[in-house]
């Protein structure tokens, strides 16, 4: 089994036998545009015992969403050339909201774009740029609601 050393508290509950033989905590699909950002969360994730999978590209969300059923989602607000609140909308409409939990990322603090995320199906949100910890934490809020 891996050793995870000097791990936030939050990091050492819930954990599930891996079938590699490592424990982890769930599956993370981090959809960013960002490239840095996107490797630093995957990194970040993966250190905290999730599997995570990363994706810039919109057109394959709701395939990846189909096949490896992530149970919480790191959705960019402001992809380049496409509406996320669309893509929110999409994975509403096909009924995936159901054993998965959303949280948009956004740059800007825009209320009303938020809170549309929100009533489209958005469990939560964060800000940029935000503290990994914080991040963490919402992921694991968004893994027990479930």
């Amino acid at each position: 089994m891996r050793e995870r050393e000097n791990l936030p508290a939050y990091a050492h509950h819930n954990n599930k036998l891996h079938e590699e033989g490592f424990f982890y905590r769930g599956t993370v699909l981090v959809i960013e545009s960002d490239r840095a950002l996107r490797e630093l969360m995957d990194l970040s994730l993966k250190r905290l015992g999730f599997l995570v999978r990363t994706s810039e590209e919109p057109s394959e969300i709701l395939s990846i969403l189909e096949m490896e059923k992530p149970q919480v989602v790191l959705l960019d607000l402001f992809l380049l050339g496409y509406s996320s609140l669309e893509l929110l909308r999409q994975i509403k409409d096909s009924g995936l909201l159901e054993h998965t939990r959303v949280i948009v990322i956004s740059a800007f603090g825009f209320m009303e774009v938020l809170q549309q995320a929100i009533i489209l199906g958005a469990a939560d949100f964060v800000v940029k740029p935000f503290d990994m910890d914080v991040l963490a934490a919402k992921v694991l809020r968004g893994l027990t609601a479930l």
